[in-house]
């Protein structure tokens, strides 16, 4: 049986720009113990009959007419991500992100990089525990893929 090669918490990453100009800095998301990044296509259908036996039921004919990529993660509430987060959504703007696969083999995505928005952000504390945060982005538009070299 071969193994297969996988990736551990650490080689998925979330990073923020910062905004800067000429040259932008990133910085990763802190205190995330769950990171997720969601890829889905809106799909519309098309029935079609059977020209030779119209009583024959017909099947359905599939297109793709958008994609959609979106980041969540949950955790600790780190205060290094207070100022941001909390600009970014009244904001209402998007920021430059980047999602890395630092695992990515030569010649594949290692990111999925882009504007995007912040359109949750969510806080949450139960007494003797820490604060907790849940986050979700959403690329507006189609994120660049930049393979590893």
């Amino acid at each position: 049986m071969a193994k297969p090669t996988t990736s551990k918490y650490s080689e998925l990453q979330i990073l923020v720009g910062d905004g800067a100009t000429p040259t932008e800095g990133f910085t990763v998301v802190c205190g995330m113990t769950t990171k997720g990044v969601q890829r889905s296509a809106n799909v519309s259908s098309t029935v079609v009959p059977d020209c030779a036996d119209e009583d024959a039921p017909a099947f359905e004919e599939k297109a793709v007419n958008s994609l959609s990529i979106s980041i969540s993660g949950s955790g600790v509430w780190a205060a290094e991500n207070h100022g941001v987060f909390m600009a970014w959504f009244y904001s209402g703007l998007a920021k430059n992100i980047k999602v890395r696969h630092l695992n990515a083999a030569v010649g594949t995505p290692e990111y999925e990089e882009g504007p995007a928005l912040l359109t949750s952000l969510n806080n949450a504390v139960e007494r003797g525990q820490k604060v907790t945060a849940e986050i979700n982005i959403e690329f507006d538009g189609q994120p660049t893929l930049v393979n590893a070299a």
